[in-house]
């Protein structure tokens, strides 16, 4: 116990500097991101990318499609529209390129925050290598009523340690990170962990750890987030783009965990095909009934805090595999995703949004049409 309170006192210590660090207000502004991003958007998807890119910023004339796509509240086509106006225009500052596109306020906001067009400012380019190491803590102060009764046996201690390494040239990019977090009355301090290494060269990419996949309109795989309002009248639903990304949230929900790789051919000036292969083995957290030994409930709060709580931690085995081809003419595109789950339990969960059943292959056919403003998808 002696050794467990020593440790959590060093790590509380260690992550004091960061706050002197961000004095220059960085951290407020995040903060106030967040809120703006509450308000604005339905869902809060991977709200610790954002911090990250805050610290290692992506460098626009260098930005791949994907790596803009995956910000939250920015589509594919206000993503292309971006790049297109960093390259043309090169250079050009972030405050242009927002008016240019008539950004709404929270959406300029994270642009400035999570990237850069200008090398000097930018750690995420393809010229150098580096890394960053955050520790951050939050105690809470405020009387709970689960300290005082002994239902969360933990310290009130928020805890996340993120690890990150790369080594970017001109012919690859090499990059891996851990994640560790702690939720306020959570007894280990590593009671989340994830990782990974990713690998890109060319059109070549592979990821090893834990990823995510977007591919199709975003019926079987695509990173959750809802998109509503912004400067489209309407959500982009011509959701095409296929990528594969490292999953660098500490909610340990909607992330596969194995290998994956991504190639992208392009076999004359427009015809382009792109090919995803993936493979996962996670444990899922679940409500397990005892009399039918099947999963009832899907549990997505990620806090394992009490009894009944930490029961739920890890009770469902789920395997995975698939992929995704995609062949796109000119502004045609046509494609076909493939999913099969395994899970180690009968899942008989009502809720729509969860697989029913213990195993199975899921499948999805799409395509789309772009002309000139317009967009049909199918």
């Amino acid at each position: 116990m002696a050794k467990r309170t020593l440790l959590l006192i060093l790590i509380i210590l260690a992550g004091r500097p960061e706050i002197a660090w961000t004095a220059d207000g960085q951290s407020e502004r995040i903060e106030d991101l967040f809120e703006s991003i509450s308000e604005e958007f339905n869902e809060l998807p991977d709200l610790d990318l954002i911090e990250f890119l805050s610290e290692n910023p992506i460098y626009l004339p260098e930005a791949g499609l994907n790596d803009i796509a995956a910000i939250p509240g920015f589509t594919n086509k206000l993503a292309e529209q971006i790049i297109f106006y960093a390259n043309k225009y090169h250079p050009i500052s972030i405050k242009s390129i927002a008016d240019s596109l008539n950004l709404t306020n929270t959406q300029r906001l994270i642009l400035e925050i999570c990237t850069a067009t200008e090398q000097a400012e930018s750690t995420y380019s393809h010229k150098d290598y580096g890394g960053s190491i955050r520790l951050r803590s939050q105690h809470q102060l405020s009387k709970i009523k689960g300290y005082d009764n002994g239902n969360f046996p933990g310290q009130p201690v928020d805890l996340l340690q993120r690890y990150y390494v790369s080594d970017n040239n001109p012919d690859y990019n090499l990059s891996a990170g851990i994640l560790m977090s702690k939720d306020p009355g959570e007894t280990s301090l590593t009671d989340y962990y994830s990782g990974f290494i990713s690998y890109e060269q060319n059109r070549t990419k592979i990821i090893a750890g834990d990823y995510y996949l977007k591919a199709g309109l975003g019926t079987l795989l695509w990173n959750n987030f809802g998109i509503r309002k912004g400067i489209d009248v309407t959500p982009d639903v011509n959701q095409t783009q296929v990528g594969i990304l490292p999953y660098r949230s500490s909610m340990d929900i909607s992330f596969f965990r194995g290998v994956c790789l991504n190639q992208e051919m392009n076999l004359y000036d427009d015809f382009n095909i792109n090919v995803t292969g993936f493979a996962s083995s996670v444990n899922r957290s679940a409500a397990i009934d005892e009399v039918t030994n099947a999963a009832t409930a899907l549990y997505r709060t990620g806090l394992y805090r009490t009894k009944s709580e930490i029961s739920k931690k890890n009770t469902l085995g789920e395997t995975a595999y698939g992929g995704n081809i995609e062949l796109e003419l000119y502004k045609v595109t046509l494609g076909y995703t493939a999913l099969n789950l395994n899970y180690s339990k009968p899942v008989y969960s009502e809720s729509a949004s969860a697989f029913y059943g213990k195993g199975g292959m899921l499948g999805s056919v799409y395509s789309s049409i772009s002309l000139n403003k317009v967009d049909i998808s199918a």
